[in-house]
């Protein structure tokens, strides 16, 4: 294992993006829930910014916090690995790299630490954890075995509740994990190829239309389209049903704000929001015309999709 050493969270973020790091070995192997290898690729390429949102940024502020809790339950004192902003990677294979967490010591004992936060319960009776999360950490495991001895995963559900969990080495999923990794390098990132466009990519791919064209549907897609119009029939039977039932236990309800049983359980609630204050765009470009055109943003245009009834 070799290490590289950087002086800004910039200049560390632009380096992860030339090879293959724990995050994202999850998505090459076709686990994450966040993101596809196509959405990847895009990003690798530089056609796309790396994702980042407030779930993220809160879970890099929260860090320190989960490490504590960590310390406390099971004593390991663990620290940011190489005072500062680093990435580790195998010497002889620079493209398969990570940047842990944090690292603790246990007397004789070297481990990493993964921290997750996440708004999702985690099954602690069967203690499953979300497979994305123990990829991540065998993949760190694998590149960092010179000087890592054991890993734990510590989380954070909904800010709440806390655990954590020893995680055993899987030599073999880590050599597998290498491959799709070597593959995905080699073929997409430094070759000239396209990763496989799904269908949760669709949107992002076409999200554009050719004025004027057509293609026609062969009998797959015929039976898939009258699929799609027979649920949408029933979604429609279903939402009336539900609307009727909703309105049944109103009448019931009256004026009243909360439905309870026996017990006092709430059932149902039906509260009255406070006033909220809206803008009347068409007023006010009536009368102020040209201060309206100032602050006219124009949109990207929508590609609705939409089934069309077939004739009887």
């Amino acid at each position: 294992m070799k290490t590289l050493l950087f002086n800004s969270r910039e200049e560390w973020l632009n380096n992860r993006l030339v090879g293959i790091g724990a995050s994202e070995i999850p998505i090459i192997m076709g686990v994450s829930p966040y993101m596809t290898p196509y959405k990847l690729w895009r990003i690798k390429k530089g056609l796309d910014a790396p994702e980042q949102n407030k779930y993220m940024e809160m879970g890099v502020r929260l860090e320190h916090v989960v490490a504590e809790m960590f310390y406390d339950a099971t004593g390991y004192k663990s620290y940011a690995p190489f005072d500062g902003f680093a990435i580790c990677y195998m010497e002889d294979k620079p493209h398969i790299m990570c940047s842990p967490d944090r690292l603790y010591t246990n007397d004789l004992t070297h481990g990493i630490l993964e921290i997750k936060t996440t708004q999702y319960s985690i099954n602690e009776i069967e203690e499953l954890l979300p497979l994305h999360w123990y990829m991540q950490v065998i993949y760190q495991f694998g590149i960092m075995r010179d000087i890592a001895d054991e890993a734990y995963i510590a989380y954070l559900c909904r800010g709440i509740d806390f655990g954590y969990k020893k995680i055993e080495f899987d030599e073999e999923l880590f050599n597998t994990m290498v491959e799709k990794a070597n593959e995905f390098y080699f073929k997409y990132i430094e070759g000239n190829e396209i990763p496989e466009i799904t269908e949760n990519d669709v949107n992002d791919v076409y999200n554009y239309s050719l004025p004027g064209t057509s293609v026609k549907a062969n009998e797959d897609i015929i039976t898939l389209v009258n699929q799609l119009s027979q649920l949408k029939e029933e979604k429609k039977e279903l939402d009336t049903k539900i609307e009727s039932l909703e309105n049944k236990i109103k009448l019931f309800m009256a004026d009243n704000e909360l439905l309870v049983d026996d017990s006092g359980r709430v059932l149902v609630t039906w509260k009255q929001s406070k006033p909220s204050e809206s803008f009347d765009k068409e007023k006010f470009k009536e009368q102020h015309p040209d201060l309206y055109q100032k602050f006219v943003k124009i949109n990207n245009p929508t590609r609705p999709f939409i089934v069309k009834k077939s004739k009887q």
